[in-house]
């Protein structure tokens, strides 16, 4: 692991947690379930874009 993963890991890790980032700064009523399915599907492109999607979309308190 060089310096370069270093540098990485928090730039992927922001990236990937993004739609649970984007639910909390909207208070969406949905937070910890759009939370869940980033850790859980985010792992696969629909299951990210799902929650990207969900995380934008309907009505935030």
């Amino acid at each position: 692991m060089g310096p370069l993963y270093l540098l990485l890991l928090p730039i992927i890790l922001i990236v990937f947690f993004m739609p649970s980032f984007i639910a909390m700064d909207r208070n969406h009523e949905a937070e910890r379930k759009i939370f869940i399915l980033n850790l859980v599907g985010g792992i696969t492109v629909l299951g990210w874009l799902a929650a990207l999607i969900w995380s934008a979309s309907g009505k935030s308190d």
